[in-house]
């Protein structure tokens, strides 16, 4: 099993703090999210987890004092660039999911992105059976090559990407004005001097907010809203992990808190600034500010 940092709650990343201790030996590599906002993720959602006190250097160092490489989850990360740098540069590789979710999505699939020539060709050869040639199998593999149904939904959506991000944009703007200066909310922000795909906006509800976070996505529903809890309850409260790790949430305060108090709002084409009006109108009612 990975090991799984604690998050860094001014951060919303991995804490540096976490690998102070020695690690494992059964441990095969250094795994670290990219996120967009990510996000999905800079803050929780972000782009990406590379931050001064846990940047990419460290990062490469601890993995050369055990012999290990860097991957980046970078599944909600499409399209989008860290200190000017695109995603797809950073770590041994980083890995793109295309579910449907994503910001860009093939229906299923996802991509890996990596500047090793040799790394790249052994994935080539895992996603095709190991088949080099007719009937000349030299890797282990599997079918995990992309259909054509996917491939084409993946044209289209690429048509039309930069009007997906400017939609997303100014929904995004839209949260900000919508609830600003409510007490004890806050819309996790982008750095606008990167590229960003604004796939989520994130509301994250702290202890000055009258309400609570499960108040307001209840409320919410009752509107037919479909606001989430996102990340949530946190990969070591299900069933299998839990189990397996009874007593991990000791060792994650953080990522308790953070957990228990995002909610991700409607976005996305399909979302106008009408319906952001409605949105920011039922939770500035439950904060208590009369329209």
């Amino acid at each position: 099993m990975p090991a799984k940092p604690c998050l860094d709650c001014w951060r919303r990343c991995s804490s540096r703090r976490i690998f102070s201790s020695p690690l494992s030996p059964r441990l095969g590599l250094l795994l670290s999210r990219v996120n967009q906002p990510a996000g999905s993720v800079g803050n929780l959602f972000q782009v990406p987890v590379l931050l001064p006190d846990f940047s990419e250097p460290f990062l490469h160092v601890l993995a050369g004092e055990h012999g290990l490489k860097v991957m980046f989850d970078a599944a909600h990360a499409f399209g989008c660039s860290h200190n000017g740098t695109m995603i797809g540069n950073f770590g041994a590789c980083e890995v793109l999911s295309f579910h449907a979710t994503k910001f860009f999505n093939t229906f299923e699939g996802g991509a890996v992105l990596t500047n090793d020539d040799v790394l790249a060709e052994k994935m080539r050869l895992m996603r095709n059976f190991g088949f080099a040639g007719l009937d000349n199998v030299i890797h282990p593999g599997t079918n995990g090559k992309m259909i054509e149904i996917a491939a084409a939904m993946g044209l289209v959506n690429l048509e039309v990407i930069d009007k997906v991000v400017e939609a997303n944009r100014r929904n995004y703007l839209a949260y900000r004005e919508g609830l600003f200066g409510l007490p004890g909310v806050s819309v996790l922000t982008y750095d606008e001097a990167e590229r960003n795909n604004y796939q989520y906006v994130v509301m994250e509800i702290g202890k000055e907010c009258p309400v609570g976070r499960d108040q307001i996505v209840q409320a919410l529903h009752a509107e037919n809203i479909r606001a989430r809890r996102y990340f949530w309850p946190g990969c070591h409260n299900m069933k299998p992990y839990r189990e397996l790790y009874p007593h991990a949430g000791l060792l994650l305060p953080n990522t308790k808190r953070v957990a228990e108090n995002i909610i991700l709002l409607p976005t996305g084409t399909s979302i106008n600034q009408e319906m952001i009006d409605v949105i920011s109108s039922v939770i500035r009612i439950l904060c208590g500010i009369n329209e």
